[in-house]
């Protein structure tokens, strides 16, 4: 018989249980386990005051999420300018700006920024809010999914099958 350090029974010395055991002390005891070894991670952390949504648009451009735009400040009264650049959809408030939050507090996306996005209904877009400058980016999913893919050649590498 086996027993602990308090005295109970916890098995036979030979056979299953004793390797069991021994292998349940030694992930315990042992500091440094085997296993692969891992690169350091030389990421910078994310800005705290950054504030991220997965959302949908409907089928005249409204996004569901309304979170990021309380988190900016911004209410049905705040006007909007749009910039896309490689297909990143840029939102700043702008009070010369014709378009603006909805009654409801919702942003409406432009016939034409859709169209230059080519956003679909339904369309799953991140949503990501910078309070500190004001700034909310509007983010397809064939957009993030490059960003991702530049970012990570481990990533890159599993999507094209040579992982």
């Amino acid at each position: 018989m086996v027993r602990d350090d308090s005295g109970r029974m916890i098995g036979h010395a030979g056979g299953a249980a004793a390797r069991s055991a021994d292998r349940r002390s030694s992930r315990i005891t042992d500091p440094h386990p085997p296993g692969v070894p891992l690169d350091e991670l030389t990421v910078a952390a994310a800005d705290p005051a950054l504030h991220c949504v997965v959302t949908t648009a409907d089928r005249v451009g409204r996004l569901a999420a309304r979170a990021p735009l309380r988190r900016l400040g911004w209410d049905r009264r705040t006007s909007v300018r749009f910039h896309i650049d490689g297909g990143v959809i840029t939102v700043v408030a702008d009070p010369s700006s014709a378009s603006s939050i909805t009654m409801q507090g919702h942003l409406r996306l432009p016939l034409a920024v859709r169209r230059r996005s080519r956003l679909a209904a339904g369309a799953r877009l991140l949503l990501v809010a910078w309070p500190d400058s004001g700034t909310l980016v509007v983010c397809t999913m064939a957009v993030v999914e490059q960003m991702i893919l530049a970012g990570s050649t481990a990533v890159a590498d599993a999507a094209r099958g040579r992982s």
